[in-house]
């Protein structure tokens, strides 16, 4: 379990951060984040995977994606955001493991789509298009 001095310190990033407070966690599924994130470890010792990059000191891999690519520069969601695109972990929800198994895998399809794309980006791809922003495909280059 994690002693709350942790948990108060993510809870002042994700107050300053856009990507977590819009789209990785919102205000909806905040508090369930809260408990879940520093309880004991379940079975399979699942374990949300934006608190675990936090734990790590890599948060920054995950949100800088959804800063560059889902976001506007004054924080607010892109108007062309796919509005079926959820980002919460709802899959650790799943009071089966392995039905968490399951609703994992699609969860980290989405946030593959984005690491790729900044990846693409990085090695100076340009015209990417992005099935979070209403593209076909996962990503379109």
């Amino acid at each position: 379990m994690q002693e709350n001095g942790t948990m108060q310190k993510f809870e002042e990033l994700r107050n300053s951060c856009p990507a977590l407070r819009t789209i990785l966690i919102p205000n909806s599924h905040w508090e369930e984040f809260k408990l879940k994130a520093t309880e004991e470890p379940n079975d399979a010792f699942h374990n949300y995977i934006v608190w675990i990059a936090f734990e790590y000191g890599n948060l920054h891999k995950l949100t800088t994606p959804i800063h560059d690519f889902l976001l506007n520069d004054d924080g607010t969601l892109k108007s062309n955001l796919n509005k079926h695109y959820s980002f919460p972990e709802f899959w650790m929800s799943k009071d089966n493991t392995f039905e968490r198994h399951k609703k994992v895998k699609s969860y980290c399809g989405k946030l593959y789509e984005l690491l790729i794309a900044k990846f693409l980006e990085n090695k100076n791809w340009t015209d990417m298009h992005l099935e979070a922003l209403g593209a076909e495909h996962d990503i379109i280059a």
